[in-house]
């Protein structure tokens, strides 16, 4: 596996650190479970890791020196690929190692994959987690937009390799419609939930544990710090709730899980986080809104217990999904809820027309 970007060991909720690291994470460990032996290169970014970290039986993580280390912005990375994609060939090489195949994540390592799976004379196959194009249609482009680079690597990925594997069936209606790709190449592998995690529990036994008991109603958001989660748009439905029903403000929390807060991070609180914080302030929902910063899973999963909505604000669909699947595992609640923003709401007009 190639995931150039996204450590599968990384501290999650992170810049750059999220349901991707644990879909690559668990998915080499599976098919190691399995007898397959999985290696996931991937860029060497914490100085303290060591080269080569297991995932389990017949996984692991092999970090590629590329630049300095420490965080930096996809596009950087991009520019790096070249030395990425020559120092991984060279050490594959000197280690005599033969792979069958390239699985590869995102856009960054597909072009790293199209370098290297003619050269190994092996097979590729595509995830992209996410696709610029949808992107595109609901983000400023003047402040978010994608690059026209990322989008060109997209479509030769979904013209070139042998297959694509998709998350849902969404995902899929996005590569036909937006990349004219071949639909006999397109595969769906939904995410999973690891039940041995996130397990049903009284909702009054993860209040405790959280020390939540004060908040009558709990409303949660999990994901990273960043424009496409929607977060503002969450913050100011909850302030037009208060300001049409401000007797909710005595019982009613907004806990915000995500983002690096700890300023020992390579990546501590970003402009975006202080943003939200001034959209809390002006709506005076300071005693309501917590942001707790990044969970480990264990942890994450009392707060998905502890809730009685999981809101999922974010501009492009495919994340709805997969946050009420483990909402829905982890809540003992008969009714759980789980707010969906829909995405058409802010799909572009040329895109609009034809919906």
């Amino acid at each position: 596996m190639v995931s150039v970007h996204a450590c599968p060991l990384a501290k999650l909720g992170g810049r750059d650190s999220g349901g991707m690291n644990v879909y690559v994470r668990e998915l080499a460990r599976e098919l190691g479970r399995r007898g397959v032996e999985v290696d996931v290169f991937t860029r060497w970014r914490e100085k303290d890791d060591p080269q080569i970290q297991s995932l389990g039986a017949n996984a692991r993580v092999i970090h590629i020196p590329c630049g300095p280390m420490g965080y930096w912005p996809k596009m950087d990375v991009y520019e790096h690929l070249d030395e990425f994609t020559t120092t991984l060939d060279d050490y594959v090489a000197a280690q005599g190692t033969t792979y069958d195949l390239i699985h590869s994540h995102y856009w960054l390592s597909a072009e790293v994959a199209r370098s290297l799976a003619p050269k190994w004379r092996v097979p590729r196959v595509q995830m992209f987690h996410t696709l610029g194009l949808v992107k595109r249609e609901v983000m400023d482009e003047d402040i978010d937009g994608e690059s026209d680079v990322r989008v060109a690597i997209e479509k030769r990925a979904v013209r070139e390799s042998a297959a694509v594997t998709a998350a849902s069936q969404i995902e899929v209606g996005e590569l036909l419609d937006l990349y004219d790709a071949d639909r006999a190449k397109l595969h769906i592998i939904p995410c999973g939930v690891d039940p041995n995690v996130f397990r049903p529990m009284r909702q009054v036994d993860a209040r405790e544990a959280l020390g939540r008991d004060s908040c009558e109603r709990i409303v949660l958001f999990v994901g990273r710090i960043e424009q496409i989660k929607g977060i503002d748009v969450l913050l100011r439905a909850l302030g037009l709730l208060f300001f049409r029903h401000p007797e909710f403000r005595n019982d009613l929390c907004l806990l915000v899980v995500g983002g690096a807060l700890d300023p020992n991070d390579d990546a501590p609180e970003t402009d975006k986080l202080h943003e939200l914080r001034r959209l809390v302030h002006q709506h005076r929902m300071e005693a309501n809104v917590s942001f707790v910063g990044s969970m480990d899973q264990q942890r994450l999963a009392l707060f998905y217990a502890a809730a009685d909505v999981c809101a999922v604000p974010s501009l492009a669909r495919p994340w709805s999904a997969r946050a009420w699947a483990v909402f829905r595992r982890s809540s003992r609640t008969a009714s759980p809820g789980c707010w969906c923003r829909p995405a058409t709401t802010r799909l572009s007009r040329s895109r609009s027309r034809s919906s």
